[in-house]
């Protein structure tokens, strides 16, 4: 009977230590499972998003590449994309490999990156907090709608995310650079962050802060300190240059010029250092990506964090070695790196999608550690059953499941101008939305109209090729109407779909220098684009004006005319213009 006692008490006390895993694998299992379900009902088989139907089409001649030449082959059309980061196209790959060739198969991706980032979070949240403070982290990040969305697209955000809280993980566990296998694993992580989503360049800065301080701060094992920080950085270099090394240019050019440049205006609004919506703005776009009850939730429980620790210090000190061991502690760290990376957004008026979604785990794991240490134990749980409800809210919200909770509802509470309250729909049905057609609810898919959009854009692409194919030229499609749901980078996803082959597109551009026949002159000029696409304005719009008449005068100009007109799905004409030109290789 003792014996049996003994045992069932060793039983106990081995699944009270494992229920936070337990509880954190549950979880996952269940939202990767929704994840999966919705992009089943909302996702496969209707259009795709207009950045990620760009990406997807990488993904696919990558593919293609693989199977035509194998893997030296793959390795070659990798390294000769250019501007777009390779890590996530390269990753697709597997799930194309394994699942067939396609988009379906492409946004698989989504759940997978979704999968690190969210134990990683959970990684984060262990080197601050206790285990079940960490899984309600990740659990608030892993519901959160902005992590929600961009799992559902195939978008660098996500797995740019992950990398990011892993290589945190991996520079906290490193205990100030003194363990040199984290320090490197560090530098490998970054040097994946920044060969997913190349804006998180501007991440690193914040990373080698943290790095460096210990070995500043420190005053023992400097000398293993500064080897494990020079490995390191030539650890994450080395594996960042085997891409961005033959990309420099195109991708410096492309980075400096949308992130400082002319064309980042188009982008956001330009605001001066001395205004306070300047170091605000990135605070009002989080609390946009985050919704309204989460960014509460949080802005309540950090309040109550700080009102806890002034009350148990009355008098602060502030002594050297007091600053000193603060920002060398691993909070210290992870602040450090959370602030570097808002000041480096803030630095840019291009807003970006999901720029700042990088570093949300990093605070909210922050936020959620500052909670845990509130003294008053009423309050300490009262809050974290506040995370958790909003979580679940979340979770409900964007599961594509429970009617009424993913209704669309605004708020506009004073200082934060209109902000999400509640809304289900993905960034795909946004989207359709802002063209002007109906979307659906939350709850129940698109029409079926927006499954006829990628075999339109196959057709297009299909026609584009063996039209100048039959006149001895390559096709250079530029695209001269500004239609949300048929974009050149849908074109180019098409050619993929239908030939398994790239097509070069070009979007037409009202901006850095107007609306204007001369801009669109200059750009048609500089392309040498062959074909052109001006089509009837759809009922909704892009925020990105381009007048149609202004486009068909910069080509007759050049020597386009038009060929044939297409229907679209919805009805409008799209005319095909053609001119005599070869392309530059």
């Amino acid at each position: 009977m003792l014996a049996r006692l003994e045992i069932q008490e060793q039983l106990r006390r081995k699944l009270a230590g494992e229920g936070p895993s337990i509880a954190l694998l549950c979880g996952l299992a269940t939202l990767v499972t929704l994840h999966i379900v919705w992009l089943d009902r909302f996702r496969f088989g209707f259009l795709t998003e207009w950045d990620e139907s760009g990406y997807i089409s990488i993904a696919l001649d990558n593919v293609d590449a693989l199977e035509s030449g194998g893997p030296g082959s793959l390795a070659s059309t990798v390294l000769d994309q250019g501007v777009q980061a390779p890590l996530v196209p390269l990753s697709a790959v597997f799930t194309n490999v394994i699942f067939g060739t396609g988009v379906d198969s492409s946004l698989l991706v989504g759940p997978i990156f979704f999968t690190v980032l969210v134990l990683s979070t959970y990684a984060v949240g262990r080197q601050l907090t206790t285990p079940w403070w960490a899984v309600l982290a990740a659990f608030c990040v892993s519901s959160a709608p902005v992590v929600a969305d961009f799992t559902r697209l195939f978008h660098f955000a996500v797995p740019a995310a992950a990398l990011f809280t892993s290589a945190l993980w991996a520079l906290l566990r490193s205990e100030g650079l003194s363990r040199r296998s984290w320090a490197i694993a560090c530098g490998l992580l970054l040097g994946l962050m920044v060969l997913a989503r190349s804006m998180t360049i501007a991440y690193l800065p914040g990373f080698g802060v943290a790095a460096a301080l210990p070995l500043l701060l420190s005053r023992v094992e400097r000398r293993n300190r500064a080897i494990n920080l020079a490995l390191l950085v030539g650890c994450g270099g080395a594996l960042a240059a085997l891409w961005y090394a033959p990309n420099l240019y195109s991708v410096g050019d492309y980075l400096l010029n949308f992130g400082y440049g002319a064309e980042s205006s188009a982008f956001g609004e330009q605001r001066s250092p001395l205004s306070p919506a300047y170091w605000t703005a990135e605070l009002g776009g989080l609390i946009d990506d985050l919704y309204l009850p989460l960014s509460l939730a949080l802005a309540v429980c950090l309040a109550a964090a700080a009102a806890s620790s002034l009350r148990r210090r009355r008098s602060i000190r502030l002594s050297q070695e007091t600053v000193r061991r603060w920002l060398t502690s691993k909070a210290g760290l992870t602040l450090i790196v959370v602030a570097a990376g808002y000041l480096a957004l803030t630095s840019s008026s291009n807003e970006g999608t999901a720029f700042a979604l990088p570093w949300v785990p990093a605070l909210v794991a922050l936020v959620v550690a500052a909670t845990s240490r509130i003294r008053e134990r009423t309050l300490r749980l009262g809050l974290a059953g506040l995370l958790a409800t909003v979580s679940v809210l979340n979770a409900s919200m964007k599961s594509g499941l429970v009617p009424g909770v993913g209704d669309p509802v605004s708020a506009s509470p004073p200082l934060l101008g209109t902000t999400p309250l509640l809304d289900g729909r993905g960034v795909i049905q946004g989207e359709v939305s802002a063209a002007g057609y109906p979307a659906g609810s939350p709850t129940e898919p698109m029409p079926d109209l927006h499954r006829r959009w990628l075999p339109f854009a196959e057709r297009l692409a299909t026609w584009s090729v063996a039209y100048a194919e039959r006149r001895g030229r390559r096709p250079h499609l530029a695209y001269g109407f500004d239609d949300l749901l048929l974009s050149n980078t849908r074109i180019a996803l098409g050619a993929q779909l239908a030939l398994s082959q790239s097509i070069d597109t070009l979007f037409l551009k009202p901006f850095p220098e107007g609306d204007s026949a001369t801009s669109y002159r200059r750009q048609l000029e500089e392309s040498r684009s062959n074909l052109l696409a001006t089509g009837e304005r759809g009922p909704g719009g892009t925020g990105i004006h381009l007048t149609r008449s202004r486009v068909e005068k910069a080509a007759r100009s050049l020597g386009f005319e038009p060929v044939r007109v297409f229907t679209l799905p919805d009805g409008r004409s799209l005319i095909a213009w053609w001119r005599d030109v070869e392309p530059p290789a």
